[in-house]
């Protein structure tokens, strides 16, 4: 019997630009790859907590030299589409008095955007970001992390993203998980909720 559903973030509840999106109006166009992956990389060691991004990111855009402020490129960073359709999928699944959690990678300054300008505070029972508990996907230990602090078995939870690496990941620890191709809309996400027992609309 499912007891909690745990949700990735982004692919899943959420869409967001590609790095090289987001950098497209801050570099030239021969530009961007290289200025993406430079972001990307500041922000790795962040998702598990060991780094500030803030300071990461103010050290990238000082060694690129660029005019932009810190704060007009976290503005583009925090460009997130919230999926309302899932959303409604999510609230369905509360209303069963089954807990729904977002698991996701995430680093500090984002997930707070997340929880409390986005409101996923309110929307979910518990947040589980890489940052906080020190370990990401696909790392097994996300996830036996994430079961100690609901004190729940493997067979009990239900996890769901978009990165097939970090569906086997918690497949082999026990869970039961789902692949959900990125974006896929409320309409599939229902359909595989079903599949599990959980009698949403």
């Amino acid at each position: 019997m499912i007891r909690a559903v745990l949700f990735d973030a982004d692919g899943v509840i959420q869409s967001s630009p590609s790095f090289v999106a987001m950098v497209a109006d801050f570099v030239p166009a021969e530009r961007r790859v290289a200025f993406a992956k430079a972001i990307f990389d500041a922000e790795q060691p962040c998702l598990t907590g060991d780094a500030d991004f803030g300071e990461r990111l103010s050290g990238v855009l000082a060694e690129w030299q660029l005019d932009s402020s810190y704060d007009d490129f976290v503005r583009v960073f925090h460009d997130i589409q919230i999926d309302q359709s899932v959303l409604r999928q999510v609230a369905s699944v509360r209303g069963l008095g089954v807990m729904c959690c977002i698991a996701s990678n995430q680093q500090s300054y984002r997930a707070k955007y997340m929880s409390t300008v986005l409101g996923y505070e309110k929307c979910f029972d518990r947040e589980f970001y890489s940052h906080t508990l020190r370990v990401a996907k696909p790392d097994k230990e996300y996830f036996r992390n994430i079961l100690n602090e609901l004190s729940l078995s493997a067979d009990q939870v239900l996890f769901i993203d978009d990165s097939i690496p970090n569906v086997e990941a918690a497949s082999n620890v026990g869970l039961k998980s789902e692949h959900f191709p990125s974006n896929s809309g409320g309409e599939r996400m229902g359909a595989l909720l079903r599949q599990h027992g959980l009698r949403v609309a």
